[in-house]
């Protein structure tokens, strides 16, 4: 069977399809004895090959499925949330085949959904909710007389809960399922439900005191209003003055946000975000615009008591986010700068009189999403090509985040969050010429700034110290070319204290170091300059970082500093010639890594030299230079230039290395050892330095991995014997998923569940 989805075609191979079949026809004769987890599997299985192929073309095949779920429903099985969730997945599934909506009724199945519409598993109750959901539209979509009555009868049953049932959680489920409904089949359903019977209970239960129920009314009436927009039945706009005035403040905030969340740019017209402005403004004391006196007093009683205060601010916070994410400037700038002002113990300005201060200080996830807003308004300024400029508050704003960083308790989360505010805002202080010593305020921000980020990278949590040496990285990635960028870095010594920090006792901090030495490195000025202050020369460097390769105890770090070294040799302007050897040397010696990541990275260093050599007309200028290449000096025929090419491959290691790497242990170390080895070949057949499969064997041993040298005859014999193209299609395979050993895999799952007399070791998958 053709077909480009390689998992399709795996699952409906004929010899695989037949071991499942079998498989799934045992599981119910032996139920009585097999574990649970192993019936789950079962299911599962039968729903993989279900979604790829139609299982009830024959009696036998029907019979699989019918013996199957009806074995699951058992009592025993069935009070497995697990066996539920396998089961409704299954049959929901199958519903795209002819004959399975019958069958689905026959196993009573619909009275099996509508009871696990508020199971206590949140996964058994998502499964439920949609299997109701196709079992819907599948009716409305089936246009046979016998099937013709289900959906509405459905339709009515889901009706029933809404305006009858007790259960909170059966009817939030049942909302959800009519959102889904909708959007598919709005129609059929407006022609089995009074509209305005409708929108009534939704109004009350808008109204109602659970939260999520709230919510998805809230939602829904989103998804009816766009579904029917000719509807005028229903005013969003009054449906949330009406709202704020009772004071359910929090429901009309959260229908302003599923406004904006789904962009119902035709209801908006600026309205939804005027809404979700007017409690932090509340908050906060700044008035932009007069409220209508009636809603703020609503607000102001909403907001009267500490939870409802940080519930309310938290969603206008989420609505401002979502309106920056979608590019738009919800005008809150000023308000985000005074709540992080009231959010902050070290506060000195004149919002300390504010009565809201004493709920929202030290709230750390209030002070969370006012940074994540203040980031995305930095980036919208930074993105900003209308020329409109920054606010006034900008430089304020910048100076509180500097002043509060040197807070000593401060929480590392923040630390981080405000780090991560920091980065654009420096970007946008030289974007707008502020870092001159015209504009006041900036080089005194500066120095505070560069103090702070000095105790930072000593701070005696790890977590700091790996958000600040980021941080310091990624502003000389992005700012080094500025002047003042640049002095600031070395007035401050954060190059040489970021170099420190290769050598903390954290693995983390040490993997970041890594990479943020490496952006150091990329500025001549800042690069030479540490080296000078620290007093070590660029081997001690190269050195130090192949040092943590070999002996680092932890994979973050040597990753990190294998990352370094390839980046440095690729832009061919740090690794001098004096110490190439041992950067070989240790290259070989990491290819026995236990960490496979870090192999891979091996690899990846060896490929960057292979493209360099076999690009290069002649040979690259760090071959002339090492000890075992000195014969490569001078000039090389043309007719051999090729050849010398791949000897100097085999004497850095890089040929043995390779070759090492395709007995790995780890599947995709194999893969990646293979492609390169293929093009390597390809290049030396191409080159006439073998040909085919008629080249006699060397009787040279094959060098181990310790060792550098490896002679060429050696190497062109052994890609010359091995098949790399089979190699590389067997390590291409997945090696997670069952459809690649299925029989051995199948037979033991079922040996392993009987009761045999002989103590046998069961296999363990």
């Amino acid at each position: 069977m053709s077909t480009t989805n390689h998992g399709a075609a795996t699952l409906t191979c004929p010899q695989l399809l037949i071991a499942q079949k079998r498989f799934l026809h045992q599981v119910p004769h032996t139920s009585s004895v097999l574990d649970t987890q192993v019936y789950v599997f079962a299911v599962r299985l039968m729903g993989q090959l279900v979604a790829n192929y139609d299982m009830l073309q024959t009696p036998e095949e029907k019979y699989i499925v019918t013996a199957c779920v009806q074995k699951a429903t058992e009592a025993e099985k069935w009070s497995e949330p697990s066996i539920r969730n396998a089961v409704f997945t299954l049959l929901r599934l199958m519903l795209k085949y002819k004959g399975a909506l019958d069958l689905v009724i026959k196993l009573d199945a619909i009275h099996l959904a509508f009871e696990s519409l508020s199971d206590p598993s949140l996964f058994v109750t998502g499964s439920a909710q949609k299997l109701v959901t196709k079992l819907i539209i599948t009716s409305v979509t089936d246009h046979r007389q016998s099937t013709s009555e289900i959906h509405k009868s459905l339709i009515k049953q889901l009706w029933v809960v809404l305006r009858s049932s007790s259960d909170v959680a059966k009817k939030a489920t049942v909302l959800k399922i009519f959102q889904d409904l909708f959007h598919e089949i709005s129609n059929v359903i407006l022609e089995e439900v009074n509209s305005l019977d409708f929108l009534q209970l939704l109004n009350k239960m808008i109204r109602c005191d659970s939260a999520v129920l709230s919510r998805e009314a809230a939602t829904l009436c989103l998804v009816y209003k766009r579904s029917n927009p000719a509807d005028s039945s229903l005013d969003l706009r009054s449906e949330v003055c009406n709202l704020m005035h009772s004071g359910h403040v929090h429901v009309a905030l959260n229908l302003c946000r599923q406004l904006l969340l789904r962009e119902y740019q035709h209801l908006a017209d600026g309205w939804p975000q005027d809404f979700l402005r007017q409690p932090l403004i509340i908050v906060c004391g700044t008035f932009i615009n007069p409220l209508e006196s009636g809603q703020f007093a609503a607000i102001a009683k909403s907001i009267s008591k500490k939870s409802a205060c940080l519930e309310v601010t938290g969603i206008c916070l989420g609505g401002i986010e979502q309106l920056l994410q979608q590019g738009k400037d919800p005008c809150s700038f000023a308000a985000l700068h005074t709540l992080l002002q009231l959010t902050s113990q070290e506060c000195q300005c004149d919002v300390n009189h504010s009565q809201y201060r004493k709920f929202l200080l030290r709230q750390p996830k209030i002070q969370k999403a006012a940074l994540r807003c203040l980031h995305q308004y930095y980036q919208l300024y930074l993105n900003d090509e209308t020329g409109i400029g920054i606010p006034d508050a900008f430089v304020g704003s910048a100076q509180y985040l500097v002043d509060s960083l040197g807070c000593v308790d401060l929480d590392v989360t923040i630390v981080s969050e405000m780090l991560k505010c920091l980065l654009p805002a420096i970007k946008l202080a030289i974007c707008h010429s502020l870092l001159s010593a015209e504009i006041q305020m900036w080089p005194e921000v500066l120095d505070l700034l560069g103090g702070t980020l000095q105790k930072r990278l000593c701070d005696m949590h790890w977590e700091t110290r790996d958000s600040t040496v980021e941080f310091v990285g990624k502003i000389c990635q992005s700012c080094a070319d500025d002047t003042t960028v640049n002095m600031w870095i070395r007035k401050h010594n954060l190059h040489t204290l970021s170099w420190e920090c290769v050598k903390d006792g954290e693995s983390y901090v040490r993997a970041g170091a890594l990479a943020t030495v490496g952006h150091l490195s990329r500025d001549t000025t800042i690069w030479e300059n540490m080296k000078i202050v620290k007093d070590i020369s660029q081997e001690d460097v190269v050195h130090h970082i192949l040092t943590i390769i070999s002996t680092d105890t932890e994979g973050f770090a040597r990753r990190a500093a294998l990352d370094l070294i390839t980046r440095w040799y690729k832009d061919g302007n740090q690794l001098h010639a004096q110490p190439i050897n041992d950067v070989y040397r240790t290259m070989v010696a990491a290819t026995k890594d236990f960490d496979w990541e870090v192999k891979l990275g091996v690899l990846t260093f060896w490929g960057n030299i292979i493209d360099q050599v076999l690009s290069n007309d002649t040979l690259p200028s760090y071959a002339i230079n090492l000890e075992t290449s000195k014969k490569f000096k001078g000039v090389v025929p043309e007719e051999k230039e090729f050849e010398t090419k791949v000897e100097m491959l085999c004497s850095i290691g890089c040929c043995q290395a390779l070759l090492f790497s395709v007995e790995d242990y780890e599947q995709s170390v194999r893969k990646k050892a293979c492609e390169l080895l293929t093009t390597l070949k390809a290049k030396c057949l191409d080159n006439g330095l073998i040909q085919g499969n008629s080249r006699s064997k060397s009787s040279d041993p094959l060098p181990t991995c310790g060792e550098i040298n490896m002679t060429t005859p050696i190497f062109l014999d052994s890609i010359q014997q091995l098949d790399l193209e089979a190699l590389l299609a067997e390590n291409s395979k997945s090696c997670d998923s069952y459809e690649n050993n299925p029989m051995d895999l199948l037979d033991d799952i079922l040996a392993s569940q009987r009761q045999d007399e002989e103590d046998n070791a069961i296999d363990c998958y």
